[in-house]
């Protein structure tokens, strides 16, 4: 079969496919209350031998019809499930064999629809397929409780512990494991081919994230797009024709392409099985073209491309899914700008992703780690300074500036997922991230230090005297470099020994927490804003000294209640109180800027006199 190469200008998304998937995930199927027998053939009116036909796209946007034979009617191919098989001896069939992306493609019996190609065989030498019947997709949506709703998104939320301090990296940590852990939907790993602009490499390390949904990605050549919306209520969907879902669309593209099975006024139904599984969606929805079939002895797969966004899909069940045109998906902006020391020009990346609580984790991810890479792997030595910002309605926007060295992309991506995931799914109150945007200037340097020595002018102060500190950072392959800063006793501390902390970033907010766990604490969106705000203030580049004062108070929630009466303490300290009550600790601390990321930290003691 001749590959096929075409360009068409209102398609300008990124190359996307989508695999032919085994009939998905066991789910209770409602039939609709009539089905109109002159348009449909229903699966008890289906016999073996009968003569068929379907229609899909095997090139640019038109829809052909290939013959198929019905072979058998399988009946409870799951729990409450029926499908039918059907081969093909057509020529172009008997040489690509099931092809992924065929996904959809209606089956008409006597110019009645009859259902939807579903699934294919691997290895298979006839092209044989299983068809989900038309009165099971017909049924989607249709479950009581089962209304459309703009912008809604799937019920499901990653299991975050809120009422634990806020970390970011542990949030990250938690959410990929989660995502990694999660039950296949698709029934079988791999089953839904993500074709996407990122680089190889990238399609490699994320196959762990994406392979619980069902999804393989395949990178399919690092090409730029653009991305229009529109609004438009003219139907661009025939059955037969291409179906896409853009996850990611723009300069970065992530996409599944499948094949429409019937239009109905203004709703989409495709695919003859599940995307996802979720249920209730919203994920953008566009028309598409295909570029050419890749044949394969294991399966072939459709190279195609999407359209303009312009509508929603806004259900996703076991027989199929379901969209809506003209209805405007819930999209979130994002922008990734690279300042690379290996590329002559700064590159900017504007896209448009999917907002689901699920997902969108996964392709923040994916977008910051190939807009990195698309330029080549990162070195061994490297630093990166990165800006990040998370633009959220009604609320100021969290804004992250710092450095990172020899870490590759991942404090980058923790910051900005572990963000991101705390918002979508805060049991306070629903937000709506309108934006993230990522600047890093990558350099090919190792900017690391760690502290070597530490000396105090004198250990042995009185209250109101001040103590110097000198600090010697070593980096790597650099000479050692001398810091100085100063502390001033306050003028009433009481006798006694004292530390001092001398820690860069990472290690400051060690103590930092030790000392302030309430700043770290959430129990209300507000709380959990100041909580990110904290962590997003602290730099790795700088060197922190932090003198640590008796305590004196106590902290009710995040309220600080400061030197209160010791009997006053005592009363709001018994265990019996459900309220969560710690004692306040005091502090003094100064930092410098020393344009390293500092690892490590130090004590020291001090002896205050009389």
């Amino acid at each position: 079969m001749p590959k096929y190469t075409f360009y068409h200008a209102k398609y300008k998304i990124v190359t996307a496919v989508i695999i032919v998937s085994v009939l998905l995930s066991i789910a209770s199927v409602g039939f609709a209350a009539e089905i109109d027998k002159i348009k449909y053939i229903t699966f008890d009116e289906i016999k073996p031998g009968m003569e068929a036909y379907c229609l899909t796209v095997v090139e640019g946007t038109k829809i052909e019809k290939f013959p198929l034979k019905v072979l058998s009617m399988v009946r409870d191919f799951k729990p409450g499930r029926n499908a039918i098989l059907v081969t093909s001896d057509d020529e172009t069939f008997l040489k690509i064999g099931a092809v992924r992306g065929c996904s959809g493609s209606p089956m008409y019996i006597n110019g009645r629809m009859a259902g939807a190609l579903a699934a294919g065989y691997a290895y298979a030498k006839d092209p044989l397929y299983l068809v989900t019947p038309i009165e099971d997709m017909l049924s989607i949506g249709t479950a009581p409780g089962s209304i459309e709703q703009p912008h809604q998104t799937n019920t499901q939320t990653l299991n975050i512990d809120f009422s634990a301090p806020v970390d970011l990296t542990k949030t990250y940590d938690k959410v990929m494991s989660d995502l990694q852990n999660m039950k296949n939907t698709s029934g079988q790993t791999g089953s839904i081919a993500l074709v996407t602009s990122l680089p190889e490499n990238v399609c490699k390390d994320m196959a762990g994230l994406f392979s619980p949904y069902g999804m393989l990605p395949v990178s399919g050549g690092a090409i730029t797009s653009s991305y229009t919306d529109t609004d438009t209520t003219e139907i661009p969907y025939k059955p037969g024709g291409v179906i896409s879902i853009p996850l990611l669309s723009g300069d970065l593209s992530m996409t599944a392409l499948g094949t429409v099975t019937e239009v109905i006024d203004d709703k989409v139904y495709g695919f003859g099985h599940n995307f996802l599984g979720y249920g209730k969606v919203n994920f953008p929805m566009a028309a598409g073209k295909v570029h050419t079939v890749v044949a394969s002895r294991q399966m072939s797969f459709k190279l195609g491309q999407a359209g303009p966004i312009n509508g929603t899909l806004t259900f996703d069940q076991s027989t199929g899914i379901l969209g809506k045109v003209g209805q405007k998906p819930n999209l979130i902006d994002m922008k990734i700008t690279v300042n690379r020391f290996n590329d002559t020009q700064k590159r900017v990346y504007d896209c448009k992703m999917a907002c689901n609580r699920l997902y969108t984790p996964s392709l923040i991810q994916a977008a910051i780690s190939g807009a990195g890479s698309l330029m080549g792997p990162l070195p061994s030595d490297h630093t990166i300074a990165y800006r990040i910002k998370v633009d959220i309605d009604g609320i100021e926007p969290v804004i992250f500036n710092n450095i990172s060295s020899g870490t590759d992309y991942s404090e980058v991506i923790a910051q900005a997922v572990g963000t991101v995931s705390l918002f979508m799914n805060n049991p306070y109150k629903t937000v709506d991230i309108k934006s993230v945007e990522v600047e890093m200037d990558i350099t090919p340097v190792n900017n690391r230090a760690i502290i070597s020595s530490l000396e105090l002018s004198e250990t042995k102060l009185k209250a109101g005297q001040s103590v110097d500190i000198s600090v010697i950072l070593q980096s790597n392959r650099t000479p050692k470099k001398l810091y100085t800063s100063t502390i001033k006793i306050p003028d009433n501390l009481k006798p006694g020994k004292y530390s001092i902390f001398v820690t860069g970033g990472y290690d400051y907010e060690r103590v930092l927490r030790k000392l302030a766990m309430y700043r770290f604490t959430a129990r209300s969106l507000p709380t959990l804003v100041d909580a990110i705000n904290t962590i997003a203030e602290i730099r790795q580049d700088r060197l922190y000294f932090v003198l640590q004062l008796p305590a004196g108070g106590v902290t009710l929630q995040q309220e600080r209640l400061p030197y209160l009466p010791g009997t006053k303490t005592m009363l709001l300290s018994n265990k019996k109180r459900t309220a969560d009550i710690r004692p306040l600790n005091h502090w003094i601390e100064n930092s410098i800027v020393v344009n390293k990321a500092v690892l490590g930290s130090k004590e020291i003691k001090i002896t205050v006199e009389k």
